[in-house]
């Protein structure tokens, strides 16, 4: 992977126009820690640079002499037939997208960022891949569009001001959702979209989103199970075919279960691994089932003790990241994809594997599936369930309702084409773009470090799952992906998971092997009802402890960085203007002490400030 540098500017003279684009060129180079390209691309009115890193799979700029077009890709771009060379399928594209616009893109795949200056019309197209896994943000400033790979670029080049509601949405959930980044005027490019600007006039476009495939949704169970092999087997090896060895993350759930055992199904050779503390049960289970398939593995675990080289990576998260998410997290995150990039550089996640399990939907209740009604107040309720602990004493302002109410808006504009759908793919397609703003970071952050694939989330797949039926995937506890798994590899499937006893679907011939799953749901009732009615947690059986992730001593070392860069001294903050002073000094004095209900509040706030500090906006 790699990032990109736009800057449209019909208003400008030459050489503002360099001026400016060099600008922020040098910031995206900074905040990504990519090397500043020897050539750029330009167009009418246009200036572009592709920065690559060693990960790279499509570098440099590719370009039609005769037309005077040229294009270039950050991510990973996938020919869907015909020749996958990584170089000549963009080749292409860009010959084909010159002659037939947006119809090219139906023959690829893939998380990217496309750029595709066409010399014929003198326009340009920055295309998002179809879910938006990869980062793209732009801004509009007069008649200027500035678009990078990097929020934070823009929004110092621009000094836009901070968004007051995708700030309180960043410290109650620790992610940014729909289109917000922390400031006003930088947006993020959701999928399945083209800004094309042309003629001092810039559209988006809509080039692809999940349609329903009725003969898809008319499938029995078993023609269902043929299909799905099909598409994943025909989409892992198209996609990987081309890549040599490759990391495949593996926990102890289903998603990365399920892509494990696709990609051993198409030959590719592949290293599990897993990353957290020896005790962790994804580690547990991850490690327990690569050794039972005889699967390479690798276990990645940080020292306790690498505090002297952390303070760097904080730095690197965040502009990585563009304060998207708790940079802590972040930080240990690519810190492990750079230890294991000396091996090999691709990674495939098991992002995606939740579209085939109907999860998502348990908040509608009786209503699943029957009805295109949604009932908000419960959907919203179990997104902001998952929230952090808030001291609201320490908040200024009580924003809670206005970011509710936000998100709300966003959720039914963004689902308004599929309201006549069945409630179960409107909350899908939501989810989607949803987890692009969340997972999507974490993807593009490591292109510097790693190419990230996420299979799971390319078109077949995407469309296969949001037109299965919602009766074979609930209510039945994951049971469309159980029956996948017994079918296609049933020692895998009989492997214990983390959600208790294996993967098998659930029958009353081994009802038995499921007690953790009915203790944890028993566990889950009682917890509901003493919190209600004695206004405390009760537990029927004792959780096993397990260490905290990130390590404690991590998390120590993030207070120790934020306290050596001044980022909690109230009267210095750039962010200051949220909390009241007085008790703010408090909390971080109880922090000192380490009595806080929620440590992963506090690594917010340091986020925050650190992302308000490195573009130079204030919070008053």
């Amino acid at each position: 992977m790699s990032g990109f540098v736009v800057l449209i500017a019909p208003d400008l003279p030459a050489e503002t126009l360099e001026k400016e684009f060099t600008s922020l060129l040098q910031l995206t180079s900074g905040y990504k820690q990519l090397i500043i390209p020897p050539t750029i691309a330009t167009g009418t009115n246009c200036m572009a640079a592709k920065l690559d890193s060693d990960a790279s799979i499509h570098p440099g700029i590719v370009r039609d002499d005769q037309s005077g077009s040229w294009l270039l890709a950050a991510g990973t771009v996938v020919a869907l037939t015909g020749d996958n060379d990584p170089n000549m399928l963009l080749v292409r594209l860009l010959q084909s997208y010159v002659n037939i616009g947006a119809k090219a893109l139906e023959a690829y795949d893939g998380q990217f960022a496309l750029v595709i200056y066409n010399g014929q019309e003198n326009s340009l197209s920055v295309v998002s891949d179809t879910i938006g896994m990869f980062g793209i943000f732009y801004c509009h400033l007069g008649r200027r569009l500035l678009i990078s790979s990097s929020a934070l670029a823009i929004a110092a080049q621009t000094q836009s001001s901070p968004d007051m509601l995708a700030v309180e949405h960043f410290l109650r959930l620790g992610r940014l959702d729909a289109d917000k980044t922390l400031w006003q005027d930088v947006k993020r490019l959701l999928g399945g979209l083209i800004l094309f600007a042309t003629h001092n006039h810039v559209d988006k476009i809509e080039y692809w989103s999940p349609a329903i495939d009725h003969s898809i949704s008319n499938m029995e169970f078993e023609e269902a199970l043929d299909h799905s092999v099909d598409l994943l087997t025909h989409t892992f090896s198209r996609t990987l075919a081309r890549e040599g060895k490759t990391w495949v993350d593996l926990t102890g759930g289903f998603d990365t279960r399920l892509v494990a055992m696709v990609v051993e199904k198409t030959k590719v050779p592949f290293t599990t691994y897993c990353m957290g503390p020896e005790d962790h049960p994804d580690v547990q289970f991850s490690r327990n089932i690569s050794k039972e398939m005889k699967w390479e593995y690798v276990h990645t675990q940080l020292s306790e003790q690498w505090e002297p080289e952390q303070y760097p990576w904080f730095d690197t998260a965040l502009g990585c990241g563009d304060g998207r998410v708790n940079t802590l997290s972040l930080a240990t995150t690519m810190r492990g994809f750079a230890e294991r990039n000396a091996f090999d550089k691709t990674n495939v996640t098991g992002v995606g594997g939740e579209n085939f399990r109907g999860y998502r939907w348990q908040t509608q209740g009786l209503n699943i599936g029957r009805t295109s009604k949604i009932d908000y107040d419960k959907w919203l309720n179990r997104i902001f369930s998952q929230s952090t602990v808030i001291p609201f004493n320490v908040m200024r302002y009580d924003r809670t309702g206005e970011v509710r109410r936000e998100l709300h808006d966003f959720i039914v504009q963004f689902s308004s084409n599929y309201a006549s759908l069945p409630n179960t793919a409107q909350i899908d397609r939501f989810e989607f773009a949803r987890d692009s703003g969340f997972a999507g970071v974490f993807l593009s952050s490591v292109s510097g470090l790693e190419r990230s694939l996420a299979p799971l989330f390319f078109k077949a797949l995407v469309n296969f799952a949001f037109s299965l039926n919602y009766k074979l995937k609930f209510p039945i506890h994951h049971v469309f992906v159980r029956a996948l798994l017994e079918r296609e590899n049933k020692k895998l499937a009989d492997l214990d998971t983390t959600t208790g006893g294996p993967a098998i679907p659930i029958r009353l011939s081994n009802i038995h092997k499921f007690g953790p799953v009915w203790q944890g749901l028993a566990n889950r009732a009682i917890e509901i009802g003493s919190k209600k009615i004695l206004r405390k947690t009760v537990h029927l059986w004792p959780q096993p402890p397990h260490s905290e992730y990130p390590l404690p001593a991590w998390r120590t070392a993030f207070r120790k960085y934020a306290r050596s860069k001044g980022l909690l001294n109230y009267d210095d903050m750039c962010s200051g203007g949220l909390y009241k002073g007085s008790e703010f000094n408090a909390y971080i004095e109880h922090a000192e002490h380490g009595s806080l209900n929620s440590s992963e509040f506090l690594d917010r706030v340091i986020s925050l400030e650190m992302a308000m500090r490195a573009v130079g906006t204030s919070i008053d």
